[in-house]
């Protein structure tokens, strides 16, 4: 099942609120094609995302950013620029569910998405302790686990359509789908693109192109 943004300017609207904050993504690799989205509202868009600052090139100094508002809003937009696979969702209007792995500050953060409609799908705000079954969640964003513990939890979402989000730094191989580090004051999305193949996953060629791709599984 495709998520797709049928309210583009609404949904627009929400992630440049988050986005306008600040962000730097460091441009390293193009992808390739995806259609799903009819071309003007691909083009809206992105267009709208570059122009907010959501996926910039332009180097901005990480301590100015409110940094998990950030994190927030770059994780609303892999929901938008990513595709499920059918057998992920139940119904077409089930919740996309979005579990939070982190502290109060990580978990007040995410808080502001609940309810946002992505395509039919409204979001659904989880926050779980790392103890806890991953299976029925959409998304998992981890943050403050050490490296076991990350490890443990890609390791259970590994080939399941369940997209992993961390914000581990340091990693120099990544077992989960999605990795964002700062690094030289640049918040960096890495993106293994095996490993989300593997889960089924579609990711929009706009997105890819704003990442360090890694095409060699770990």
């Amino acid at each position: 099942m495709a998520i797709l943004v049928e309210n583009i300017r609404d949904e627009w609207v929400y992630s440049a609120s988050l986005t306008m904050i600040a962000i730097s993504m460091s441009i390293r690799k193009a992808g390739g094609g995806n259609n799903r989205l009819p071309p003007k509202s691909r083009s809206f868009v992105f267009a709208a995302l570059l122009l907010a600052g959501a996926f910039s090139c332009a180097s901005v100094n990480a301590e100015t950013l409110e940094e998990f508002a950030v994190k927030t809003a770059v994780t609303l937009n892999l929901a938008i620029f990513t595709e499920w696979p059918e057998h992920a969702f139940k119904s077409e209007d089930e919740d996309l569910r979005f579990c939070v792995i982190g502290d109060n500050t990580v978990q007040q953060a995410f808080e502001q998405l609940s309810a946002k409609k992505i395509g039919s799908h409204s979001v659904a705000i989880f926050n779980i302790n790392r103890n806890r079954n991953i299976d029925d969640c959409h998304i998992v964003f981890i943050s403050g686990q050490d490296r076991l513990q990350l490890a443990q939890l890609h390791a259970a979402a590994l080939g399941k359509p369940i997209l992993t989000v961390d914000d581990t730094e340091g990693l120099t191989t990544f077992k989960g789908i999605v990795n964002l580090q700062k690094n030289n004051d640049k918040l960096t999305l890495n993106i293994n693109l095996d490993l989300a193949r593997q889960a089924g996953f579609i990711m929009s060629a706009r997105l890819l192109k704003v990442a360090n791709v890694i095409t060699a599984n770990p």
